[in-house]
């Protein structure tokens, strides 16, 4: 189950919030190869720093049960494009922490992968 948990240091509305989390979903799903299904998002909205500096930033925790092996300068492209597609916060202030686990530490619908 690939999920995206996105801190989002910058107002926008709940529209452009749900805009964010189905295109975070798609890049999972695309990006990753597992069905959407299993693909889960959240924008959180935040305070937040860079640089010593309270500024917009964006720090964006993807987690999975595999498949992140070699992808990750793909997915980081990917999700710093969509982050300056619907904010004004650039790149260059977008942090991503990719974590692979594995099935037993990760459960869904009352049981684990």
């Amino acid at each position: 189950m690939p999920c995206a948990i996105i801190y989002l240091g910058a107002k926008v509305s709940d529209d452009v919030k749900g805009q964010i989390a189905k295109e975070a979903m798609n890049i999972l799903s695309t990006g990753i190869g597992k069905p959407i299904i299993y693909c889960s998002a959240q924008v959180i909205e935040s305070v937040g720093g860079f640089a010593g500096n309270v500024e917009p930033s964006v720090f964006i925790d993807v987690k999975s049960v595999g498949g992140l092996q070699g992808k990750q300068k793909e997915l980081s492209d990917k999700f710093c494009s969509l982050i300056e597609s619907k904010t004004s916060i650039k790149g260059d202030k977008v942090y991503l922490n990719f974590t692979e686990l594995t099935g037993g530490n990760w459960g869904f619908n009352h049981k684990t992968f």
